[in-house]
């Protein structure tokens, strides 16, 4: 009986295992893998871009639904015009989309959807979702140790997870709303 209500946690998206998962394992495993982002793709070497993208970022932050974590902002140096979150804080916006942007508006509501990511804890119920019972069992259980374990050599797992639909509307609407907590106009969304 349980491993089928396990089962049927797992399919349905997992959200009570990403939040079982403790605070400082998703702080570690989004550390861990930030780092090899940086070692894969390297940072923007422009520090009053990386200055503004962070300023930006952490007024977005502070007014969300995770407000004391230590967030990290970074531009990383690639012309793809993409952005995208990993678990404990770690939001990673590519050089290309910030060219791209006609507006800071625009930029602004890509952090605030990015951070919508990482309060609703999508990249962990992803990752949850398609490792298996056993770690999602092991989450439950409080022991990230296999969860992180799997992960540890492998970023490509998390940046190649595609959010459901779902997990993409969720994030546009928290995300519009870290953007009216933080007085920003969220037209740019």
């Amino acid at each position: 009986i349980f491993a089928a209500l396990a089962a049927l946690l797992l399919a349905a998206g997992a959200p009570g295992q990403a939040s079982a998962m403790s605070e400082k394992a998703q702080i570690k495993l989004g550390r861990e893998q930030h780092q090899k982002v940086l070692a894969e793709m390297g940072a923007y070497d422009d520090d009053a871009v990386q200055a503004y993208v962070t300023e930006l970022g952490h007024k977005l932050a502070l007014k969300s639904d995770w407000p004391k974590l230590e967030w990290t902002f970074t531009v990383v140096d690639t012309d793809d015009v993409n952005a995208f979150a990993l678990p404990g804080g770690h939001v990673v916006l590519h050089s290309g989309l910030l060219l791209a942007a006609d507006r800071a508006e625009e930029i602004a509501g890509v952090l605030a959807h990015e951070i919508a990511h990482v309060t609703g804890r999508h990249s962990l119920r992803n990752i949850i979702g398609s490792a298996g019972l056993y770690l999602a069992l092991s989450a439950v259980a409080g022991d990230a140790s296999g969860l992180l374990a799997v992960l540890a050599d492998n970023s490509a797992f998390l940046l190649d997870r595609k959010f459901t639909r779902d997990f993409e509307r969720e994030a546009d609407h928290v995300g519009w709303d870290y953007l009216v907590r933080a007085g920003l106009d969220p037209a740019g969304m």
